[in-house]
């Protein structure tokens, strides 16, 4: 429990790293610039340029992020000017149409596939997404756009990577519904596993941290979680229960071995030693048979 309690630690602090120069990004003038003033269309284009060398910079300060977009709810646009498709909107800028309404200031969502390129072998990558809104705060109903962070899945799951490797356990994260954000297997990333039952009792619980014993992918196992209160999400660690009675299994091998060993050392001491011992006397018996067998 106390090395989740660590892996929480390390996770919440990059986070929280993140989400800092996202505000600051906010302040720049340039940022503030493209929300609240009506531009034309060369200051727009002027202005988009040098958003994106911030941009650019704030990518190349931080190894794990891999983009940044800024949208603009009033006009409708990108910092880059393009009006987004349907298409587009429903996939990898749906945070747009989800965070309009959303009833908070920011929000850190479960990991999803953004695409690198439309070839014709599209290729996606796994980002987790930081979503805040701009003004930073604001009364409801005057929101004007917001910000979104994507930060590399991988890069993150090297933060809770198993350090332990050899007890057999795995270290992930699922948010609140039980959706996985982290995991060393990549097919269940953004999948939805809060059917599992031992997913379902730990949502279930009240306490931030816990910990007992379940089925998991048909081992028995012991289930640690923790609860992170920034982001809400829970970081869970199954070890099979097989691997804490390894090591008793081990000792009591070596024992029994030892046992072996000794008992061997102790029957073949005492046949030599038996030996020994019995030698002078079993001399003399054979000089007494001599000395009888002796002719007078």
């Amino acid at each position: 429990m106390e090395l989740l309690g660590q892996v929480d630690h390390k996770l919440e602090l990059t986070l929280k790293h993140i989400d800092k120069s996202t505000i600051q990004l906010l302040k720049n003038d340039e940022v503030i610039r493209f929300f609240d003033k009506d531009l034309d269309e060369q200051a727009s284009q002027n202005n988009a340029f040098r958003i994106s060398n911030l941009i650019a910079n704030a990518i190349n300060s931080m190894d794990n992020i891999f983009t940044i977009d800024l949208y603009s709810y009033g006009k409708q646009r990108l910092v880059t000017g393009n009006v987004l498709t349907e298409e587009e909107l429903s996939n990898d800028f749906r945070w747009i149409t989800g965070f309009e309404q959303f009833d908070g200031f920011y929000e850190w969502m479960s990991t999803r596939k953004v695409l690198i390129n439309r070839s014709s072998y599209p290729v996606y990558r796994d980002v987790v997404t930081l979503v805040r809104t701009y003004p930073l705060i604001h009364s409801p109903g005057t929101r004007r756009g917001a910000v979104a962070v994507n930060v590399k899945e991988d890069a993150l799951y090297g933060l809770i990577r198993n350090t332990a490797d050899a007890d057999g356990g795995q270290t992930f994260v699922v948010d609140r519904e039980g959706v996985v954000v982290l995991h060393s297997d990549h097919n269940k990333v953004g999948k939805d596993i809060s059917e599992f039952s031992y997913i379902s009792r730990m949502l279930k619980s009240e306490g931030d941290t816990g910990h007992f014993t379940a089925d998991v992918e048909q081992t028995l196992s012991s289930v640690f979680y923790v609860k992170d209160d920034y982001t809400g999400w829970y970081i869970v660690r199954s070890v099979p229960e097989s691997q804490f009675t390894r090591p008793l299994i081990l000792f009591r091998n070596v024992l029994f071995l030892l046992a072996v060993v000794l008992f061997v050392v102790a029957t073949v001491s005492a046949a030599v030693i038996g030996r020994w011992t019995f030698k002078p006397m079993n001399r003399f018996v054979q000089a007494m048979r001599q000395q009888l067998s002796a002719p007078p």
